[in-house]
């Protein structure tokens, strides 16, 4: 792949074709897999997905001054990241369905699925430690920042399942599990990318607070599609939430008391 082809500067690239630069490079990477740890992991990856958090990365390196063409690796690495969690969160939540077909637990069998899902966390080190033509300490700034995104989203997993069966739960327990089971790796994907774009300390961290935000808005809105659309549109079951007893945002709450 060419640099012309890679460079994701916003004047060249909508979001459409972003994506499929991703996936593009994802199946390059994935579809051919022979071993089994392999196959597990390319058949996670490679369902079809809206790469939004390796987006934010690369937009967030644009953005805030950088060069994105040299962060394909790194943008895959929070994919990785990503799908991982999802993988392990449907063992959890017990799903059979995710991005409109069977999950990896449900095909794989769980034992594998959970050794697949492990498999994913440590090509994400893997793929950031390719991104060459970046300083040395910008890598390991990011690859601190990913870590921390991921234990952040064990945090929230753990918070989410404290709150089980509190479905009018006060509004402030909401956010704050949010914020680490959702907001984590968009506050992962906007810092790392800024960093290894280069970016000043006050960018690192404008670029930050807006993931913040974003993470928040985006998980009330997932919250909300089991009302919006049915289970073939979003590729995921629609009730699953309701039936783990799990609080969501159209779940009535009520202010933290005092």
């Amino acid at each position: 792949m060419t640099n012309a082809e890679t460079r994701l500067a916003p004047a060249e690239f909508n979001s459409a074709e972003l994506t499929d630069l991703l996936n593009r490079e994802m199946r390059k990477r994935w579809s051919a897999a022979a071993e089994r740890t392999e196959q597990m992991a390319g058949y996670a990856l490679l369902a079809p997905g809206k790469m939004l958090r390796p987006m934010l990365l690369l937009a967030s390196a644009e953005a805030t001054g950088g060069d994105s063409t040299r962060l394909m690796p790194a943008a895959l690495a929070v994919e990785y990241l990503h799908v991982a969690t999802l993988v392990h969160d449907d063992i959890i939540d017990d799903d059979e369905l995710r991005r409109g077909r069977a999950t990896v637990h449900a095909r794989f069998g769980m034992p594998d699925a959970l050794v697949a899902g492990d498999f994913l966390i440590l090509n994400m080190v893997s793929a950031l430690l390719e991104c060459v033509a970046v300083p040395p300490a910008d890598v390991l700034d990011a690859a601190r920042v990913l870590a921390t995104a991921g234990a952040d989203v064990c945090r929230g997993q753990v918070r989410e399942a404290e709150l089980v069966g509190e479905l009018s739960c006060p509004v402030e327990d909401y956010r704050e599990m949010v914020a680490l089971k959702t907001g984590a790796l968009f506050r992962g994907a906007c810092r790392a990318g800024a960093i290894l774009g280069g970016a000043a300390a006050e960018d690192v961290e404008a670029a930050t607070r807006y993931a913040e935000h974003l993470g928040l808005g985006f998980q009330i809105y997932d919250d909300l599609l089991p009302y919006l659309a049915d289970s073939p549109t979003t590729g995921k079951p629609s009730t699953s939430d309701v039936a783990n007893l799990r609080p969501t945002f159209p779940v009535r709450s009520r202010p933290r008391p005092g």
